[in-house]
């Protein structure tokens, strides 16, 4: 394309001078890439609520670097929706390492979509807002590891999907997990992709359209992939869900029929299974994908390096005969409930 080589940055190695201001960091598709370490982090910029000259937003008079300097500029300023618009557009976390986060950011700015760019927040808005700003400062400190393959890996062996869904009134969303079997028999389980989206439905029917995403992002990392992937687990705790997308006898309703349908084609498409479905039924407790429909502020930790969202829980890595997953022909009616 008559593009020029510039720099290469290595995993294990600082990067040159040309790659990096500080010798340490750089950014890579939105994300701060530290390669000697090999973790990323949020790729975030400074605060700032000036106004673009030029494509260019002049500098705030000094840093903002802490808790105390964020507060201090919160203070001299009545939010606009443009402006929060603005700085949650900022999190860019293309793989959705980070997704829970994003989807909290989302969902606080369909409550106030009724508003003008230019409009300012109410009171009571502009201190939920205030309050959800200040963790910007904090978000940066988030990190991950970027591979994904442990050292104890068997390549030849291939890799699992763990694809789970999980969905509530306002937004539901899929989190795929990777999985590699390990020398010493057992599995590895990381946290490989994620996706939320708002919804607006029944729950039962937004439980459907999350279980749709799971597969549609299914389909992508597989191919994606190109025949690494050797096994694929499709996971919902919705029972109503489940039953509709095993249906074939029973006729349904044409919005439900057509998300059935693209459901099975998608674990077509990528298992080649079109009867026996390896799509499972799980506790809601032990689901994941339930960060995904949080409306509540989720404190980072819980979506930081070592937590349970990156590095899933203890029953992912067993074989799947072992997990606590339930098959459809297995599920029984609760006469008391």
């Amino acid at each position: 394309a008559g593009f020029s080589l510039k720099f290469i940055a290595k995993s294990g190695e600082d990067p040159c001078e040309k790659a990096s201001a500080d010798g340490k960091s750089l950014k890579l598709l939105g994300y701060n890439w530290s390669p000697k370490a090999d973790i990323l982090a949020p790729g975030l910029s400074e605060m700032n609520f000036n106004k673009k000259i030029r494509g260019v937003k002049k500098p705030n008079s000094h840093p903002i670097t802490s808790r105390e300097d964020a507060t201090a500029l919160l203070k001299s300023i009545n939010l606009t929706r443009k402006q929060v618009a603005s700085n949650a557009a900022e999190i860019f976390d293309p793989t959705g390492i980070w997704e829970p986060i994003k989807l909290q950011w989302k969902l606080q700015l369909s409550e106030i979509n009724h508003m003008g760019w230019d409009d300012i927040l109410s009171h009571e808005d502009q201190m939920i807002w205030k309050d959800k700003l200040l963790q910007f400062i904090d978000i940066p400190n988030l990190s991950v590891k970027r591979c994904v393959v442990p050292d104890e890996a068997d390549p030849e062996k291939g890799a699992r999907l763990l694809c789970l869904s999980d969905a509530a009134t306002n937004a539901g969303g899929a989190a795929i997990y990777i999985g590699y079997q390990l020398s010493d028999g057992s599995n590895s389980c990381s946290l490989l992709t994620s996706k939320s989206k708002l919804l607006k439905d029944t729950v039962p029917r937004n439980e459907l359209t999350a279980v749709m995403l799971m597969t549609e992002l299914a389909f992508v990392v597989s191919k994606t992939l190109n025949g690494l992937v050797k096994e694929v687990i499709y996971i919902t705790d919705s029972t109503i869900a489940l039953s509709w997308v095993h249906n074939l006898n029973k006729r349904l309703k044409l919005y439900v029929l057509n998300r059935v349908e693209t459901i099975r084609r998608m674990i077509d498409w990528t298992t080649g299974l079109t009867d026996d479905l390896p799509l499972y039924h799980i506790q809601g407790t032990r689901n994941l994908a339930d960060l995904l429909t949080k409306k509540h502020c989720l404190p980072l930790e819980d979506v930081d390096c070592d937590s349970e969202w990156q590095c899933g829980q203890g029953w992912m890595t067993l074989p799947l005969e072992e997990m606590p997953l339930t098959k459809y022909s297995d599920l029984k009616l609760d006469r008391d409930s």
